[in-house]
Order: C-alpha cells, then sequence, then structure tokens
C-alpha cells in the first residue's frame, strides 16, 4: 500500500509542478511592486516565483517551529 502512495504522491507533485509552471510562464508582464518605501518594478513570473519559494521555505520550516508539549 505504502508503495502506490508514493507513486501517486508523486504524479499529483508533478501535475501540480506543472499547473504552477504553465502559470507562472503565462503571467509575465511587468508589475510595480510597493514596499514601505521601496518600489520595484519586475516581471509577475519572478514576483510568483519569488512567492512561491517564500511559501515553500516556510511551509518547510514551521513544523520544526511549532514544539509539542508532552506533559
Amino acid at each position: 500500500m505504502n508503495g502506490i502512495d508514493m507513486g501517486i504522491k508523486k504524479y499529483l507533485l508533478i501535475f501540480l509542478s506543472l499547473i504552477v509552471l504553465i502559470f507562472i510562464i503565462q503571467n509575465t508582464e511587468s508589475v510595480t511592486v510597493i514596499f514601505l518605501t521601496f518600489e520595484i518594478k519586475m516581471p509577475r513570473a519572478i514576483l510568483l516565483s519569488a512567492t512561491l519559494i517564500v511559501g515553500i521555505v516556510v511551509g518547510v520550516m514551521l513544523p520544526f517551529g511549532i514544539k509539542k508539549n508532552n506533559n
């Protein structure tokens, strides 16, 4: 059963990766990002990629920051 679950996860990961890649490639227009006093103009694809990477990093690091209290 575990082998089947890993196969499904692999195909789901490939499918979601393709969806994200297509979405990013189709959004190449320039956008202006304003954060506090900084103003940056960049392609939307770079902004989406950076946002995705930050989300993945936070999602991976978050479980390590949560401590379970076993009293």
